[in-house]
This record gives structure tokens, sequence and C-alpha cells, in this order.
């Protein structure tokens, strides 16, 4: 982490921006609204305007929705956006759950996703692909980055939960147990659901960092608590 902004190795490119934001910067998010101040804070570290940024509302859903330009910087009833236009930046914000950035380079094709269990459950991650295709991606070319949230060392859940995981993405090692609590591993899922739809192993890097681990850095729902905990924000986009 360099100049308190968490980056992925595989998107090193001259063509791609992306960061994701820490502490250093604020809550990105405050009562349901985005915090213009901190935000900025955060977009001037990494060379971008807030008025290039598109940000979905993350209802916990499987939503996507293709960005053409930034004019409308808020879009409702969404968990993922995806646009292959330059200049127009990509951002949502988390505290535990799965950031994730999808980038074909050979099609210009970024996008980002706001991936709890809920959105993992419905099938955003999925739909994300989907739409990736239909503007002409390949699967062997997309790269996968899934940031920083709660890790299968902190993500205890009900036994409820882990058997709906269990039904529904059959032969995933989906949770650990351990002193007689289940532990769901989110990264896993996800990485095993890429790996199924094709995208290349070599082509998918998850962060090892567990947001309720390190609140020094991140903000974390579980790990804060629900009175003081804010949000991180991960950006991505073309120049």
């Amino acid at each position: 982490m360099k100049n308190n902004i968490y980056k992925f190795k595989i998107l090193k490119s001259q063509n791609i921006i992306h960061g994701v934001s820490t502490k250093f910067f604020g809550s990105i998010k405050n009562n349901g609204n985005i915090n213009k101040k901190n935000l900025k804070s955060f977009l001037d570290a990494i060379h971008l305007e807030v008025k290039s940024v598109v940000f979905p509302e993350q209802v916990h859903g499987s939503s996507v929705v293709t960005i053409d330009d930034s004019k409308k910087q808020f879009i409702q009833n969404a968990d993922g956006l995806i646009t292959n236009k330059k200049n127009v930046f990509l951002g949502i914000v988390i505290a535990d759950c799965l950031p994730v950035i999808f980038y074909d380079e050979k099609m210009d094709i970024v996008g980002v996703a706001h991936a709890g269990y809920k959105g993992v459950l419905g099938g955003i991650l999925q739909e994300m692909l989907v739409l990736m295709r239909k503007m002409g991606a390949d699967v062997k070319n997309i790269k996968i980055a899934i940031g920083p949230a709660i890790g299968v060392c902190c993500y205890d859940v009900p036994i409820e939960r882990v058997e709906i995981f269990e039904d529904t993405f059959r032969g995933i090692k989906t949770h650990e147990k351990r002193y007689g609590k289940y532990f769901l591993n989110l990264k896993n899922i996800a990485k095993q659901i890429f790996i199924s739809e094709g995208i290349l192993e070599k082509n998918i890097e998850v962060s090892d960092v567990c947001t309720k681990e390190n609140i020094k850095n991140f903000y974390s729902l579980r790990g804060d608590g629900p009175k003081n905990f804010g949000e991180f924000a991960t950006v991505v986009g073309r120049i």
C-alpha cells in the first residue's frame, strides 16, 4: 500500500487508473450520502475529478448498469457498473463486502461490483460477466481484482447461511468450522465462481487483507461496530 492507497498488481497498465481508499481519507459515505470532501481528498490523490466518477446506490442486489458518461453520478437500484468509455470512472463503497474490479484490456471494458453475501447469492458476479460478454469481452482476457474485505478468519455466520451457500455453490469450499462456529469464505467463493465461468486463475488477484483485522487502515462494519463504521471507496476507469 502506497500513499495510503491500496492498488492491485494485476491492474498495472498505462491506460487504467484505479485505487482503494483507506481511513486516511475518511469515510467516503455517511448516512447514505457520498461525502464529497473525503471523496475529493481521495480522488485528488489518484489524480481524478469528483465529476468524473459514477457510483451505484448499492442495495445488495444483482443489478448491473452500463455507463456511457458521468453526467449522472448516482445510479439507483444498482450494485454493479460497466463502461467501455474513456475518462468515465466507476466507484463503489465498502465496509466488509467484496469490492470487485473487472477489466478487459483488449476490448477496453472496465467494471466494478459491490458484492456482499446477498449479491453473491443473487448472481451479481455472473451478471457482470454476462454484460461484459455482450459488449464483446472474452472471458479469457478478463482480469479480476477482489479487494480488501472481511476474510474467512473473521466472517462468522449462522449455519443457515452456510447451508444456503452450500446448496447454491456445490463443489466449492464455502466455509470453515472452528470452535463450533461457521466462517464464510466469500473471497474463495467469488474466485471459484469466476474460474467456473471461464476466467483464467492467473487473471484473478485476491487481496489477503481482512477488513475486520485491519481496522487501522480500512473500515469494517464487523470491526468498527454499527455506530462507528464508515465506508472506503474502490474506483476504476480508463484514460
